[in-house]
């Protein structure tokens, strides 16, 4: 198990496994303790936020293919003292330093979610989505046991960075407890929330401070040295890279825009988890053409076929998390769309080239298209959210409004 470190170190610019190989298969029975009352997830469903993960967990529970965390109080489990918590999401690999390095010293305290006699699947899953959590992977390495992470699978749904940058919006505004990083002037609550422009403004804003502690940290290091430019995309997401690593290096908070980021994602997840492991779809791919998207899901994770099971509903992906309000914000402003748009695209741009490379990737792992921004937008400026308008953010003429199309791929 490697030494427990915060922060982490540094991220590697190549593919490189921590977990060894195993010189015969092991079968998921190996999981679990003697008695089977602790055992280790073989199944990790990393997210996007907002991207159908909790629809995907869902369809395998209520189909008896997977079970999820199962707390009992007084039993020496692991509940994370200040996050949710459910048989979805443990939390774990997110948590607090103080609240890892608990289970770090008694694993079991985590194992203990997942026993045998709770799961007559046979199989369990952690569906937190980790995917944006910088420490989780080096996490995932330092206490997942090494004879066991070779058998260990990682799923990650990507949504296109607009259309879930918004839904985390409209989320936050349905409960009290979640932060904006913009000022909200009616106060905080359900419902109420600053506009989605000054959101986005203050959450590039926030990314972009993050991102200049690397800049300056390339600036000093190329100090006395002629400026070299250079037009190479393999050059520039090397830049950009760099400019994330230094950004968490530095101690400061990249914001919510940062969850968008899948191409830092993807090459931080895959210094240390193989890319054989990881599978990656794409989310409206996978909305469209739901059986193709969920038997690779299937055959990835090794669960038996859906096909038999009440074949109507089986493969049916239900809105877990869908909500009808006065507030729920449906178009954006035009000029926060480009400007998020300017954003994502070079994080996107790295995505595409890394997912291109198909040699490591699983067989079943269906092809990544580019993604297409679906959001509305709107010229008509955005009304601050409140619970007691009757329609606060469906305002503006049918000629104020229209799809928002970038050459229609980002």
């Amino acid at each position: 198990m490697a030494a427990l470190t915060e922060p982490d170190p540094g991220l590697g610019l190549t593919s490189v496994s921590l977990l060894g190989s195993s010189s015969s298969h092991v079968t998921p029975q190996s999981s679990c303790a003697a008695n089977s009352s602790a055992c280790w997830p073989h199944m990790f469903l990393v997210g996007a936020q907002k991207s159908a993960t909790t629809s995907l967990f869902d369809l395998f529970h209520r189909n008896g293919a997977a079970c999820g965390a199962n707390y009992l109080p007084d039993q020496g489990m692991f509940k994370p003292r200040n996050q949710f918590f459910s048989p979805k999401e443990v939390h774990l690999f997110d948590a607090p330093p103080d609240e890892f390095a608990e289970v770090v010293r008694e694993p079991a305290r985590y194992t203990r979610l997942y026993r045998r006699s709770a799961c007559n699947a046979l199989r369990q899953m952690d569906a937190t989505p980790y995917l944006h959590t910088w420490s989780a992977p080096l996490r995932m390495v330092q206490l997942i046991p090494p004879h066991w992470l070779p058998e260990t699978r990682f799923l990650a749904i990507l949504r296109e960075p607009l259309s879930r940058d918004l839904s985390w919006y409209n989320h936050r505004l349905t409960e009290p407890s979640w932060e904006f990083c913009a000022p909200s002037p009616h106060g905080t609550g359900v419902g109420h929330g600053p506009t989605y422009a000054a959101e986005t403004k203050c959450g590039i804003a926030r990314f972009e401070t993050c991102l200049d502690a690397g800049r300056g940290a390339a600036a000093a290091k190329s100090e006395g040295r002629p400026n070299a430019t250079s037009s190479s995309a393999g050059k520039r997401s090397s830049r950009l890279r760099n400019l994330y690593l230094k950004c968490m290096e530095s101690g400061l908070k990249p914001g919510a825009i940062a969850a968008g980021v899948y191409g830092m994602h993807y090459h931080r997840w895959t210094h240390f988890i193989p890319r054989s492991q990881m599978m990656f779809l794409e989310f409206d791919s996978m909305m469209a053409d739901v059986e193709t998207h969920i038997s690779a899901a299937v055959n990835f994770f090794g669960l038996p076929s859906l096909a038999g099971r009440n074949t109507t509903k089986a493969k049916k992906l239900r809105m877990t998390n869908d909500h009808r309000t006065s507030y729920k914000l449906n178009k954006v402003e035009c000029s926060t769309a480009s400007e998020l748009t300017r954003t994502f695209r070079p994080w996107n741009e790295m995505l595409y080239a890394l997912l291109e490379d198909r040699s490591q990737a699983p067989p079943m792992e269906p092809p990544f298209p580019r993604f297409t921004v679906r959001v509305p937008c709107t010229n008509v400026k955005q009304k601050l959210p409140s619970p007691l308008a009757e329609s606060t953010n469906e305002t503006g003429s049918s000629d104020a409004t229209r799809p928002w199309r970038v050459e229609l791929l980002l």
